[in-house]
């Protein structure tokens, strides 16, 4: 069974600095900002609209975890000047997705705190938990210690599961559920994670390959 997370190396950094987490956590959070406010004046600005904003920017959200997904496993498969540079920038992605996730969990408070007056049990427990898991996976995911330490492997390969098996069932509640008009849409996303999901087992495929032909060298 291959894992979630494979822990082959990535390319080395060029010219890392720290503040392109910072970049990336800002420019997830004013993406998310920027769909949620569109998707809410395009819809009526009602709090049906602001259900709606909260499901675009979720939907978003997925796309730049599965980005976040493939960086690593792309630049060990394909070496290129774009896939190396996207494979380095992976802190920078999972920086990006913790901001999208936190405008998303705003939107999804919203319309509860607004239109009842009060947060449902269900809802609370729901946005806690998943804050919960976006904070371990920021300081997991966002980390380029995560090679070198089983800890934090451990942290990100359960964060990530979590977040891939949400997005999968989101993705299949809105292709078959009562929700079939979005169904399009959905269906890309659901078809994007299921190519993520192969890359990464071809990726720990070839790593596995690879670490049999060099103990038979030796």
């Amino acid at each position: 069974m291959v894992a979630i997370e494979n822990t082959g190396d990535a390319p080395a950094p060029v010219g890392w600095n720290p503040r392109r987490r910072d970049l990336g956590l800002i420019a997830g959070a004013l993406l998310g900002v920027a769909l949620a406010g569109t998707s809410f004046l395009v819809r009526g600005g009602d709090m049906n609209a602001a259900r709606f904003a909260a499901s675009v920017v979720l939907y978003a959200a997925s796309l730049v975890f599965i980005l976040y997904y493939v960086a690593a496993p792309l630049s060990r498969l394909v070496r290129s000047a774009v896939t190396d540079a996207l494979g380095s920038r992976r802190p920078s992605l999972a920086y990006g997705f913790t901001g999208v996730m936190g405008i998303y969990l705003a939107c999804a408070l919203i319309p509860e705190t607004l239109g009842e007056g009060r947060l449902s049990l269900p809802t609370l427990a729901y946005s806690l938990l998943t804050a919960a898991v976006v904070i371990v996976f920021l300081l997991s995911a966002g980390s380029r210690r995560v090679d070198r330490s089983v800890t934090l492997r451990s942290l990100q390969r359960l964060s990530s599961g979590y977040f891939w098996f949400a997005f999968t069932v989101v993705d299949l509640d809105r292709v078959v559920g009562p929700h079939r008009p979005d169904g399009h849409v959905y269906e890309i996303s659901l078809l994007l994670l299921v190519i993520a999901l192969l890359i990464s087992f071809a990726d720990a495929l070839v790593l596995r390959v690879k670490a049999g032909m060099s103990e038979r060298a030796l």
